[in-house]
């Protein structure tokens, strides 16, 4: 168990009425031709799922740290504009772990260690190279806004790729031009040497959303390798965000 504890750490962090799904295959989507770079990622940035709020109310996850395998269940909930709260269960239905993240707090209950776990956005920078805001790019959405020189954009392949410099980030993404959605993406520090990599795949649409069903995220410095399939989604939910923290819980703050 004891080796679980960094993992729970790691998937609060970066994971994050129900009706029938109205699934929309790529193929069926406006065909890929040519576009100026600027309206290009404006229209990528239409179909992000944090453009309103959403109940992801079932994730299953394959999580791999260091060669140790567990498979895992999770929820979330994204307030508008920057709350998301995770659910880490245990596929027996146990939960381990609770997450809050906005963009400057991070807060999780460790229900296995019964501890309660604060950190700020200075830490998530120093720890992962990123900013708390950019844990949605997990679901595929484009949450950095590049300075780019405008030109134009030829799709005949499907795919577009960018790369750029911000905030001692190295950006690499790339996309998939009929589903305007990203393919791949990693962030690396050029400091820290940290580095993230998302791999999306089988995009679907929902009330005119676009997510994959399938992400796949790498993060290096902990040799740890996520695989998360959505289950079931609201993309048009209006709830509240319920988080209360743990009574009686050992507090760690991470600075």
């Amino acid at each position: 168990m004891q080796i679980v504890r960094p993992l729970i750490l790691i998937l609060a962090l970066f994971l994050a009425g129900c009706g029938t799904i109205k699934r929309k295959t790529v193929e069926e989507l406006t065909p890929p031709g040519v576009y100026k770079t600027k309206m290009f990622l404006e229209d990528v940035k239409e179909y992000n799922l944090t453009n309103e709020s959403f109940y992801i109310n079932k994730a299953d996850v394959q999580a791999s740290l260091n060669g140790f395998n567990q498979n895992l269940v999770i929820s979330m909930k994204y307030k508008k504009p920057d709350s998301a709260m995770f659910i880490v269960k245990a596929k027996i239905g146990i939960e381990v772990a609770r997450a809050l993240i906005t963009n400057d707090t991070v807060i999780i209950n460790d229900r296995l260690n019964k501890r309660l776990i604060i950190s700020g956005a200075e830490y998530f920078r120093r720890k992962y190279g990123l900013e708390p805001r950019l844990i949605c790019m997990m679901f595929g959405d484009f949450l950095v806004k590049p300075d780019l020189i405008e030109n134009e954009i030829n799709c005949n392949k499907n795919l577009y790729q960018i790369d750029f410099l911000k905030d001692r980030n190295l950006y690499l993404m790339k996309f998939d031009c009929i589903s305007k959605k990203l393919r791949e993406a990693s962030i690396e520090n050029i400091t820290g040497g940290k580095k993230i990599e998302f791999k999306f795949e089988e995009f679907v649409e929902n009330n005119k959303k676009k997510y994959p069903e399938l992400s796949t995220i790498f993060v290096s410095a902990e040799e740890i390798i996520l695989k998360i399939s959505i289950d079931k989604i609201d993309t048009d939910w209006n709830g509240n965000i319920d988080f209360v923290a743990n009574k009686g819980y050992r507090r760690k703050i991470l600075k």
